[in-house]
Parts: C-alpha cells; sequence; structure tokens
C-alpha cells in the first residue's frame, strides 16, 4: 500500500577548504555571486517569513501549482526550528528592497535549503545564487559537514541547484494515504 518515488538532492561537502566549493561553481554562479557581494547585503530576519510566503504563492500560482500549505504552517515550522536554534530566513537586499529570500534549517551535521523565493517581477539573477553561497559560508562556520540543497524534480530548478557542483545524490520517497478524499483529489491529477 506504499506509493515510492525518486528524488534527488545536491550535497556539497564543507569538509574541504572554502576555496574548493567556490571554485566547483558554475562560472556564471561565481561571476553572479562577486557581483551581487558589491550591491546586495545579507541579511537574517525571520519577521519576514510573510513576505516569504506571499514571493512563494506568486512562484507557485505562475507554475499553475497550488500552494500546499498555508502561512500558519509556515509559521509553526519556523518557530520550533527558532526555538530549537536551527533556522535563519536570510534576505538578500538592495537598500531596504527584498530581492530574493532564503530559509535555511540545519541539524548537527547538515544545512539545508529548506524554501525560498525571488521578488515576483524581480530579474536580479543575482541574489539567489549570493544568497545560497552565503547559506553555504554560514553552514561552514557553524561547522556542518554538508550542506544539502533540497534537489528538485523541477527541470529549472535542478539545474539551478546542479551549478552549484554539489554531489548528486537519490533516495527514495515512500507515501502512505489512507484517506479517501485525499484518493479521489489525486485521481483529478492531471
Amino acid at each position: 500500500g506504499l506509493q515510492v518515488s525518486v528524488h534527488q538532492t545536491f550535497l556539497i561537502d564543507l569538509k574541504q577548504e572554502e576555496t574548493t566549493p567556490f571554485a566547483n561553481l558554475k562560472g556564471s554562479l561565481r561571476r553572479n555571486i562577486k557581483s551581487a557581494n558589491a550591491e546586495l547585503e545579507m541579511v537574517n530576519d525571520t519577521s519576514q517569513l510573510h513576505t516569504l510566503f506571499e514571493y512563494q504563492k506568486h512562484t507557485l500560482s505562475r507554475k499553475d501549482v497550488s500552494q500546499a500549505y498555508g502561512y500558519a504552517d509556515m509559521r509553526r515550522l519556523m518557530d520550533a526550528a527558532i526555538t530549537n536554534n536551527s533556522a535563519a530566513l536570510w534576505l538578500a537586499k538592495k537598500q531596504d528592497d527584498i530581492q530574493a529570500m532564503v530559509w535555511n534549517v540545519w541539524d548537527a551535521e547538515r544545512s539545508y535549503y529548506f524554501m525560498g523565493a525571488q521578488k515576483p517581477g524581480n530579474d536580479n539573477y543575482k541574489a539567489m545564487p549570493a544568497l545560497l553561497w552565503h547559506c553555504i559560508k554560514e553552514a561552514k562556520a557553524r561547522g556542518n559537514t554538508y550542506f544539502d540543497l533540497e534537489g528538485s524534480m523541477d527541470p529549472g530548478v535542478e539545474r539551478f541547484f546542479r551549478g552549484f557542483g554539489g554531489r548528486r545524490e537519490l533516495y527514495l520517497v515512500l507515501k502512505k494515504q489512507d484517506s479517501l478524499l485525499w484518493k479521489l483529489k489525486e485521481l483529478d491529477k492531471p
């Protein structure tokens, strides 16, 4: 009665010198990060979670995907992560304008890209790579051994994450659903 699917992630080894992961980045990402460092400020501000929620909602609606969670769900998760000293909400700001956001969580060994989004209508292609690189450096400083880019089955996101030079790792996702309503909902999907 289990559904099995294969997902992927990209792991960046943080046990090596910082110059090695940076050298492993795709050339355009390295250039964008260097350029972004001159014009963007990276700040941790978990009070902006509502902004991430709105950015995410816009991104998903553009892809014609419904948001499977509400703001209250996000807030509960963030509050629990903050209580356990295991989360940051990194913003890339140009003056006071939030260009992109990354929700970063971690445990003793790994740091994870949990969720992120760019400002709707923003064409700043430097903000997200700079934020992720910032998270990678923070994870290394914290003593994490890996940065896990969460992977994605979305081709555009997968291509972007692959550019960070991490090791691709496959993992199984097992699901069991006994709810008749959920099963009917799943039948309606294309």
